[in-house]
């Protein structure tokens, strides 16, 4: 039985009122716990032994954290105790190919010290061994850890792939997904900005404890001592420029591929795993309804989880969707990686479809970020509100010529600030009017496409006209239907056309092609509005979508289409 008990509480002069809390665990504030002093206190790291055995002893979906096979190289840290030392080894001059290893999840930021950096130059000297004490201190913070949960091996992407080799580089890139797969724990340097900047904290003394009463008593009327504190931030829309982690692209998927991934937070420890998600001060659990869904949503782990191992394609497919949704919003230093950053888990949801796993579920072949067995609908992807400010220079507001992925793709959309939207998916598909019966590479295409299997795919259309653009109206662009038409079509641009200084211009007057895809149970339709870049070719290109209403269309337009196949780069 609980008991309302009234305190007076003297409080730290930055303590805020936060009357929406009450609405917690039935009007009574969340039950907490008192945070040490620093994230790598005797506290901290017995919480977090305790979080692994939990995890490894009961989380079917997160395993027993057995030994894995090692990446092709890797730091030996000396376990607990050590030389003061860290040494590069090759996996196979390992006795023992398997082994439980540690990875490292940091934002690299500003300049790297060389001895942190696997070069030619450096491949020696790291093979000797160099002093922890030369690392950039983020890097000292991972030893440390490391070393206290009694771990030999740590994996950091800088100091275990030549960074001046981009044939070592292209190869381990794409075993990446597998390196955080198999590690026992990832450690996330979330509140770090840069290798330079640990991330081992003391606590704020905003968050520390007060002595609220000591005269509380239990139900059995023994007495406790109560204190309070102010709630600890987590991860929410204001927080988040204090943990810079989570706005990185290629972070995301290291935070679902690894079984269990360990956030040294700003204030207190985090702790990610398929199956539970849980802080140490305690009040995350009770604090998740707080959150907007946005990708460092602390559930984002689980939601993910629970999409891989549904067993269902339906749900596979929602899995992917919601994991591009979150993930264009994140951050690249290089647009070349928009496909490679998000590679390892498209690899992890196909390995559990039917081509692994007879009678499972299947997507089909994955294209570039799109699946073979939802193709339709997945080219019908636009952005959530294509009109407002774009975040890019006019000169990048087209696509870049330097690398760009393919345009019928949502990943060559270079502006993190328009957020993806998968409208159509198969159950709501009434009828196609579209089929795609191939795909595949060609080196007759003049963009750079480098890091792609898939640079075009052929598209046969059952319905289809040629027409123009015109004026914009308060929602956007329009199409021109003719004249009998009465109802122009509204577009949805993949970008701003009209102030752009490459290729991609567009006016009013310039000729499109419309593209009918499919259409819905409610009757609508879906297409797309595409460019002609080479008429031998038959090659155009997407500029963005359209959407009509099927009667109306049926009535005055449906006589005037034709079939056609086209290819789209």
């Amino acid at each position: 039985m609980l008991t309302k008990v009234h305190v007076d509480v003297p409080c730290h002069p930055s303590w805020v009122p936060r009357d929406r809390l009450v609405s917690y665990t039935n009007d009574y504030y969340p039950m907490g716990r008192i945070l040490p002093n620093t994230t790598d206190s005797e506290e901290s790291l017995a919480q977090v032994q305790e979080w692994l055995r939990d995890c490894t002893a009961a989380h079917s979906h997160c395993g027993p954290g057995a030994a894995s096979e090692l990446p092709t190289r890797i730091l030996d840290v000396g376990g607990q105790g050590g030389t003061g030392k860290v040494r590069l080894v090759a996996a196979d001059e390992i006795s023992t190919k398997f082994a439980r290893y540690v990875c490292l999840s940091h934002c690299w930021g500003g300049e790297m010290a060389e001895t942190a950096m696997l070069t030619t130059k450096t491949l020696n000297s790291l093979k000797g061994g160099i002093l922890v004490e030369t690392l950039p201190r983020v890097y000292q913070d991972a030893v440390h850890i490391t070393k206290r949960l009694g771990i030999q091996y740590l994996w950091i992407d800088s100091m275990c792939i030549l960074q001046d080799d981009d044939s070592d580089w292209d190869r381990e890139s794409t075993s990446m997904a597998s390196v955080y797969q198999g590690a026992f724990i990832t450690i996330g340097a979330t509140c770090s900005r840069s290798s330079n900047e640990g991330f081992i904290r003391l606590s704020n003394s905003t968050y520390a404890s007060t002595l609220a009463s000591s005269k509380c008593r239990t139900v059995g009327g023994q007495l406790f001592n109560l204190y309070v504190r102010q709630i600890v931030p987590h991860f929410t829309n204001e927080d988040v420029i204090a943990h810079p982690l989570l706005e990185r692209a290629w972070v995301y998927q290291e935070r679902l591929l690894s079984p269990r991934f360990l956030h040294f937070a700003r204030e207190e420890l985090v702790w990610e795993c398929y199956e539970d998600t849980t802080c140490q001060c305690l009040s995350l659990p009770y604090r998740i309804s707080d959150f907007a869904s946005h990708p460092w949503h602390p559930e984002t782990k689980r939601i993910y989880s629970k999409g891989i191992h549904s067993g269902q394609a339906q749900a596979l497919a929602a899995c992917w969707r919601n994991v591009v949704t979150d993930y264009h919003g994140l951050t690249l230093s290089f647009e070349k990686d928009r496909l490679r950053a998000v590679a390892g888990i498209a690899d992890q949801i196909s390995s559990v479809g039917a081509d692994h796993d007879p009678g499972g579920p299947s997507l089909g072949r994955y294209i570039e970020g799109l699946w073979e067995n939802s193709i339709l609908e997945d080219l019908c992807w636009a952005l959530w509100n294509p009109f407002r400010r774009w975040n890019l220079s006019s000169q990048e507001k087209g696509r870049q010529v330097k690398w760009h992925a393919q345009t019928w793709s949502w990943a060559s959309i270079q502006d993190p600030s328009h957020q993806i939207q998968f409208r159509y998916t198969a159950d709501q598909t009434k009828e196609r009017f579209a089929e795609v019966p191939e795909f595949g590479y060609t080196n007759h295409l003049s963009a750079c496409q480098k890091h792609v299997q898939y640079n075009y795919i052929r598209l046969k259309l059952r319905s289809s006209w040629e027409t123009t653009l015109g004026e914009t109206s308060k929602k956007g662009w329009e199409i021109l239907g003719p004249e009998e038409w009465k109802v122009p079509i509204a577009i949805i641009p993949d970008y701003e056309w009209y102030n752009t200084a490459n290729r991609d211009n567009l006016s009013v007057g310039n000729k499109v092609l419309c593209g009918l895809i499919l259409s819905t149970q409610s009757n609508h339709g879906a297409g797309l509005v595409l460019v002609l870049v080479d008429a031998e070719l038959g090659l155009y290109r997407r500029v963005g979508t359209f959407h009509i209403r099927l009667k109306e269309w049926r009535e005055s337009y449906s006589h005037r289409e034709k079939q056609m196949i086209v290819s789209l780069d």
